[in-house]
């Protein structure tokens, strides 16, 4: 007996062939006479109740059905446990038997095509009724030729289950509820759809099952949805969901999970699409609350960023999932580029920076006058244009940069005693200063970073005991102190880094768990054991050289997934190198330049595409093959010399704008042809 329409109705069908009438009995009554009918029979009997996923309506007729004495009961059911029977659990079929199956119902299976049925098993679940009915409908387009080969059924599936590009009525091994006399037949989607009946689910149960339907499928474990989602109000949701059957539930080390199989996820979506947002918007909350690097940036770097590389993935799934076009995305957007960008995915990064900057755009476009939703748009401009600066597109880089400075300096002229709003221009000063010193056009780079270390002074000026202005004039003496090293100006370069040692000294003291304080606070050492080696002081340039080369450790040490940190470190090794060279120690010298070099290459070949990088690792063979050079070993030194000038070739080709690159060139080629 199919029994998704109730087991009473399912048992009275059989009234007929028993040789019952009724007359003008209720149904309770006619179900009373059926029951003894029944019970009645030469034994042993076998009663089928299929997709008996009700729990309510068993309990309500268990005590008819326990009068059947003389039969034996099997139910089939989705429902995780029912009390009043015995269970024997089965599983997804092995990939071996689903394969079976699928040959069986698909008969033009290629060998060759085995790898593609992997990934189609993989991508439903496991489903085997869903495997069933997509394998008849390849079938069915395989006459007198397959016309719907598994590559495009594995690309729609990358879709949605329910965007099959091909579909035909088919027909399979099960009874249509509507007339249990035929066979269930329909195109795919409408028998999938119909698998599942999601209007039995409670207001709470709905919602909760619309919160896993953006989430990966895969284990999620209980502690993490408690902090997702309003546990409270939901969790006896959670508890009947996995009773019923639409999730599952696992115990791992004492621990909880729960996990939601890709066929229920996608029916969820396609029936629920108009109110998930809604259902969803809290868990998209917490999500950008997770992902606040400015706010949290400890969760960024706790327990080598477990945390942030989970919610990350899980914010990933939302977002592929949910469109809305609503500023809860582009945050979200911004917080996963972000995520990226410090941990070196420069492309996907770019990818969650233009989603945001898109979506920023469309939300001014049709709010002009709302000043929140600009505000997010300059920000999604000065994004785009640091990722561009990193991929070496230093015009894009420019051309997003003066957008967010425009927007920066309207929203000054008209609040200018907004403290953020001056502190969001003093940035987008320091970006176009930061642009121009790469593309060697220096005055102008002066002149913005002088006008961002003005405005960092007005803001620290009116607010001294604030460590966010107290940090942005420590980065605006940086810049400051690195233009004057290019201009040769080293008194004032050595008084704008002893400045921001000073600062970033403070802050550190002041709270010496936050490691941007300590980066600030390592970065003035580098900068100043810049100046004092400029300055032939070499002595007082190791010293500061050999703090910065601590303090990376430390950072690194801590935070071994944050790129940048990686990258000071092989600086400070890079460094130490440079500066045992001057002081003739060329064996200490070339230990530190081989441990830059590894970190250096390490990072070059894992972001192929961060020009910086591969900048640095052309910089470290040109140490390692000088101070090899002294050490008269002129074979590996031309070895090193060589591999610079293939990737400076590159880099100069590519990016003609980069000054560094040019001169770096240059450097190199001067000294193969000493060598020759």
């Amino acid at each position: 007996m199919f029994v998704e329409n109730g087991i009473a109705n399912a048992l009275l069908s059989l009234a007929r062939k028993l040789g019952l009438e009724f007359t003008n009995e209720t149904q309770n009554q006619q179900l009373d006479i059926l029951i003894d009918t029944v019970a009645n029979l030469q034994k042993p009997c076998l009663l089928i109740l299929d997709n008996a996923n009700n729990e309510k309506d068993l309990n309500a007729n268990i005590i008819s059905l326990r009068k059947c004495s003389n039969f034996h009961i099997l139910l089939t059911s989705r429902l995780d446990k029912f009390e009043k029977a015995q269970k024997h659990s089965i599983g997804a079929l092995s990939e071996k038997d689903a394969l079976a199956v699928f040959k069986e119902h698909y008969e033009h299976l290629q060998e060759a095509e085995i790898p593609l049925f992997k990934q189609i098993f993989e991508a439903i679940g496991g489903n085997t009724l869903v495997l069933e009915i997509l394998a008849k409908n390849c079938n069915a387009f395989s006459k007198p030729e397959p016309e719907y080969p598994l590559q495009t059924l594995f690309d729609d599936l990358q879709k949605s289950l329910f965007a099959l590009s091909k579909s035909k009525e088919i027909e399979i091994d099960q009874t249509d509820k509507n007339n249990p006399k035929r066979l269930l037949s329909g195109k795919p989607e409408d028998i999938i759809l119909a698998m599942y009946n999601i209007s039995e689910l409670s207001e709470n149960e709905l919602i909760m099952l619309n919160n896993f339907s953006v989430l990966p499928a895969e284990n999620i474990a209980l502690d993490t949805l408690k902090v997702l989602i309003d546990y409270e109000s939901l969790k006896d949701s959670l508890v009947s969901l996995h009773r019923k059957g639409w999730i599952e539930k696992s115990t791992t080390e004492g621990k909880n999970y729960y996990k939601i199989s890709p066929v229920v996820q996608e029916i969820t979506r396609h029936k629920n699409q108009e109110r998930l947002f809604a259902d969803c918007e809290g868990m998209i909350l917490e999500l950008n609350e997770g992902l606040n690097y400015l706010e949290n940036p400890e969760r960024f770097h706790q327990e080598n960023y477990k945390y942030a590389t989970l919610y990350s993935h899980y914010a990933e799934s939302v977002v592929n999932h949910l469109t809305e076009l609503h500023p809860h995305f582009s945050i979200l957007y911004e917080r996963i580029g972000t995520f990226h960008e410090i941990t070196g995915s420069l492309n996907q990064a770019l990818k969650f920076y233009e989603w945001a900057n898109t979506v920023d755009e469309k939300l001014v476009a049709q709010n002009p006058t709302n000043l929140d939703y600009k505000d997010r748009l300059a920000i999604s401009y000065e994004k785009l244009g640091n990722t561009h600066r990193f991929f070496g597109n230093l015009d894009k880089s420019l051309k997003f940069f003066k957008k967010y400075n425009q927007y920066a300096e309207k929203f000054y002229e008209v609040f200018p005693t907004n403290v953020k709003i001056k502190n969001n221009l003093a940035i987008s000063y320091s970006r176009l200063g930061e642009t121009y010193r790469t593309s060697g056009n220096l005055s102008k780079a002066l002149v913005f970073f002088n006008k961002y270390n003005q405005l960092a002074k007005k803001i620290y000026d009116y607010y001294p005991t604030n460590e966010n202005f107290k940090e942005s004039l420590g980065w605006s003496y940086q810049c400051l102190g690195i233009i004057y090293l290019d201009l040769e100006d080293l008194d004032k370069a050595l008084n704008f880094f002893e400045n921001m040692a000073h600062l970033f000294k403070k802050l550190y003291e002041f709270n010496s768990t936050n490691i941007e304080y300590k980066n600030g606070l390592a970065l003035s050492y580098q900068f100043l054991g810049d100046t004092y080696s400029r300055l032939n002081n070499l002595e007082q340039a190791l010293y500061f050289f050999e703090k910065f080369n601590d303090l990376m450790q430390e950072l690194y040490t801590d935070n071994f997934k944050n790129v940048s940190f990686k990258n000071n470190l092989a600086i400070s090794y890079l460094r130490l190198g440079e500066i045992q060279r001057g002081l003739d120690n060329l064996e200490k010298s070339l230990e530190f330049l081989k441990k830059s070099k590894q970190l250096s290459k390490e990072l070059y070949e894992s972001y192929l595409m961060n020009v910086n990088f591969k900048n640095a690792f052309a910089l470290c063979c040109q140490w390692l093959g000088q101070t090899q050079e002294e050490l008269n070993d002129k074979q590996k030194a031309k070895i090193n010399y060589l591999e610079s000038q293939k990737l400076l070739l590159e880099l100069t080709k590519n990016f003609p704008a980069y000054i560094e690159f040019q001169q770096n060139l240059q450097w190199v080629e001067n000294r193969l042809k000493s060598l020759e």
